[in-house]
């Protein structure tokens, strides 16, 4: 069982009121259609993920901004945004969660 599915199971047995609370304030705000593209609502979330050292939840935003549309370096600058305010050891550690995940492809040497 994944962390972020753990944390809601033990919530679910402390409290469920609080657990489905806590899942419709998500589903308000990350799982809403209106507003921003599901692409940039899931960089955001990677972004957030990252500043909390949530390595899982990082690498899900990461392939759900993939999955739709978001490129390799769209995902690289959104983490390089972490650095600023988080520092680069907050910026590794995304990178270090997103390992297999990026295609990294190269683009030619301008000559």
């Amino acid at each position: 069982m994944s962390e972020a599915a753990d944390w809601r199971a033990a919530l679910r047995r402390i409290d469920p009121a609080a657990e489905a609370a806590v899942c419709g304030l998500l589903a308000a705000t990350v799982g809403r259609e209106d507003g921003l593209p599901r692409r940039q609502r899931e960089l955001l979330a990677m972004v957030c993920a990252a500043m909390a050292r949530d390595a899982e939840g990082t690498r899900r935003h990461a392939a759900e901004a993939m999955y739709c549309g978001a490129g390799d370096a769209e995902i690289l600058q959104a983490l390089a945004l972490t650095a600023p305010a988080g520092g680069l050891a907050t910026l590794a550690a995304a990178l270090r969660a997103l390992h297999g995940l990026l295609t990294l492809a190269a683009e030619p040497a301008a000559r």
